[in-house]
């Protein structure tokens, strides 16, 4: 029997490690797999994932502004201090 083979009994075959493997979602490994397989995708998914968390938490945190704020800005209180027919002059 060669060394490597000796290695590889005592590795595979060692009481210490579980033998059983735990079981992985296989969906989940699936779309990392073909995510992840190339550079470019994996750029476009993080990317993309970024961009949509960016637009989504903004989204959140000013509408939480705009109800803890309400009655305080100008959009709410521009009709007491703007008459119908003048506009800002800008």
């Amino acid at each position: 029997m060669s060394l490597v083979n000796s290695l590889y009994r005592q590795v595979t075959f060692d009481e210490s490690r579980p033998t059983e493997r735990e079981p992985r979602p296989r969906i989940l490994m699936r779309e990392c797999s073909t995510i992840f397989r190339k550079n470019y995708t994996m750029l476009v998914a993080v990317f993309g994932a970024g961009f949509a968390f960016e637009v989504g938490f903004n989204n959140g945190i000013n509408k939480w502004w705009d109800h803890n704020n309400r009655g305080r800005q100008w959009k709410d209180i521009r009709s007491k201090y703007v008459q119908d027919g003048e506009e800002d002059e800008e």
